[in-house]
């Protein structure tokens, strides 16, 4: 089986990895098998690649260059921007619905401040109402009882002039039995 460019450049890579200087010997050592004609000129192509990559690399240690840095800063200042916006309107529709809250709440206070006041006064005219009822029963239980007390007077009297009216009759048929027994020897 033919070796391919691509196993030849994992077997580059893993050889520079390591610590090796990647060769053709290195390679087909580390493959096992295949022949220089196809390591050779798979091999400096992936050479090619890696100084390609070099080159493009940025160097360690070098300065950014001002208009770069500028660039750079301008982007970063136009991100902060834009996110403060963004949290902005956030923290503003936040607002709104708290203040809406808010109000919702505040008219439910209300409207339960209004509905007790209510009830309070509701509880107020019951109170007078109940007081004045107390009032007006008392004032017709204390008619009521001396209405009673001068019906009892007038029956205690009634029954002691029935008494003494009885003692009168009683009397006056004395008399009378004793006029009809005197008349009767008379009249005989």
């Amino acid at each position: 089986m033919a070796i391919t460019q691509s196993q030849i450049h994992a077997a580059a890579d893993a050889l520079a990895a390591s610590g090796q200087q990647p060769t053709m010997q290195s390679v087909r050592q580390h493959l096992g098998s295949g022949s220089y004609s196809t390591i050779g000129p798979a091999l400096q192509d992936w050479r090619a690649q890696r100084q390609q990559q070099a080159a493009s690399a940025p160097v360690a240690g070098e300065p950014v260059p001002a208009q770069v840095a500028e660039q750079a800063s301008a982007l970063a200042a136009h991100v902060w921007a834009a996110a403060l916006a963004l949290a902005d309107g956030r923290l503003a529709a936040e607002r709104a619905a708290l203040e809406q809250v808010r109000a919702e709440a505040e008219a439910e206070r209300a409207e339960a401040v209004a509905a007790a006041d209510a009830l309070q006064a509701e509880l107020d005219t019951l109170q007078a109402e109940l007081a004045q009822a107390r009032q007006q029963a008392q004032a017709e239980q204390q008619q009521a009882a001396q209405a009673l007390e001068q019906a009892r007077a007038a029956l205690d009297a009634a029954r002691l002039e029935q008494a003494r009216l009885a003692g009168q009759v009683e009397a006056e048929q004395r008399q009378i039995a004793a006029l009809l027994a005197r008349l009767e020897p008379v009249a005989g």
